[in-house]
């Protein structure tokens, strides 16, 4: 054989088996995009798996950083940490945050699959708005039942409980203590009552619809301390302080929404890309044409190319057969196993890498969104790691073959005859 042609051949082996080598590396990512990125459940199952909906509450929502999203789903209030932890899951339930989230998931998938011409992303807080006030006042209510009664002895001191007690409302706290009803006669605790409210019409940052709540409720607040249940006539002139605040502390929550009270995941995104609305949506209609076609004919095309490649490869070495098995087995094996490093090497490392990206989220937020990618990465892995497999062992069985040939003996030459 001439050198040109060994030359020839060699070349041809290392290009065809390069073109093997990434037609298996496209093959490998576009059945990620098939069997993962399109899936709803790769991301639903890692979330619930790390039991993120929980976590949210027992460790998002435990951090410093998070306060003021706490406190606007709690009426704003002073209130114990954990007090807010407990409120917040009374207001957005985890299984109401779990079902708006997969929902918002699946709307995601059906626009990347081509199944909705629209992509519609959000969280509607709509319900978790209407439970933010029963809620807090319920919570205010189950305090007043636990407070501290502490005595007073004239009408006097009697009002500047109530005063104080109503005053605290009034600057978002709740009060420690009620005063004792017990040495004030009957007659003069709704004269203590007003002395209270006349304090607070001259000095009060209360609107004046607070004010006239208090003075519509009055009759009844004073039947109660005339009756002697102090606690009853404090819950019942809590609302119409409390109203306003919530009311407010609803008002600035939703400047965040949009005008159906739902958080608009799409414009959010946008605006992390520092695009508008209408720009993001043209980027993803763009993102989803090419998924569209990656994970359509992606995986046929790939596996085409890479079978008819490696046959190819076989051809260059006629007529001799023995090099025609060897040389596709040599390149098959050598793939399978460089993608089955990266299949264990991604498993190990790639939730750490993408760990790293969290940026300047808060800790607690990072090391859920770690567990998650810990899961993703692991289903990300499997999908290399199985096809790889897979080749090594059709490139085993190629090789053996070639081996078998290569080994196998020849026919011995027939023995000369002697003689003269």
């Amino acid at each position: 054989m001439s050198p040109f042609l060994i030359f020839l051949r060699a070349f041809g082996s290392l290009f065809l088996g390069a073109i093997v080598f990434f037609s298996f590396l496209a093959f490998l990512l576009t059945i990620q995009i098939r069997n993962n990125f399109l899936e709803p459940s790769f991301y639903t199952d890692a979330l619930a798996e790390n039991d993120i909906y929980n976590r949210i509450y027992d460790e998002l929502l435990l951090d410093p950083e998070y306060d003021e999203e706490a406190r606007r789903l709690t009426g704003d209030f002073n209130i114990a940490r954990q007090d807010v932890v407990d409120l917040v899951r009374k207001v957005l339930p985890p299984e109401y945050l779990e079902a708006e989230s997969e929902a918002s998931i699946n709307r995601i998938i059906a626009y990347l699959d081509n199944e909705t011409e629209d992509l519609e992303a959000f969280i509607d807080l709509s319900l978790p708005i209407q439970n933010i006030r029963p809620v807090v006042l319920d919570y205010i209510d189950s305090q007043i039942d636990s407070m501290e009664v502490v005595p007073v002895s004239t009408i006097r001191e009697l009002a500047r409980e109530l005063e104080s007690f109503l005053r605290t409302v009034e600057n978002k706290s709740v009060p420690l203590q009620v005063p004792s009803l017990d040495r004030v006669p009957p007659s003069l605790r709704a004269q203590a009552f007003d002395e209270a409210l006349d304090a607070l019409k001259r000095d009060s940052t209360l609107p004046p619809r607070s004010i006239s709540d208090l003075e519509e409720q009055g009759n009844a607040i004073k039947a109660e301390l005339v009756g002697g249940n102090v606690k009853a006539a404090l819950k019942l002139a809590v609302p119409p302080v409390a109203n306003a605040l919530i009311d407010d502390a609803i008002a600035e929550l939703r400047l965040e929404l949009d005008s159906q009270d739902r958080i608009d995941l799409v414009a959010e995104l946008a605006e992390d890309n520092d695009e508008t609305r209408a720009e993001f949506l043209e980027d993803a209609d763009a993102v989803r044409d090419q998924i569209d076609a990656a994970q359509t004919v992606g995986p046929i095309v790939s596996l085409l190319v890479m079978a008819l490649t490696t046959a190819a490869l076989g051809l260059v070495h006629l007529p001799h057969w023995r090099f025609s098995l060897l040389w596709p087995s040599l390149v098959l094996l050598i793939t399978g196993a460089v993608f089955l490093v990266v299949g264990v090497v991604l498993k190990t490392q790639l939730p750490d890498r993408l760990a790293s990206e969290c940026g300047d989220l808060p800790s607690s937020a990072c090391h859920m969104l770690t567990d998650v990618f810990n899961t993703m990465g692991s289903e990300i892995a499997g999908g290399f790691i199985t096809p790889s497999i897979a080749i090594i062992v059709i490139g085993a069985v190629a090789l053996a073959l070639s081996i078998a040939l290569l080994v196998r003996k020849r026919p011995e030459a027939p023995e000369l005859k002697q003689g003269f």
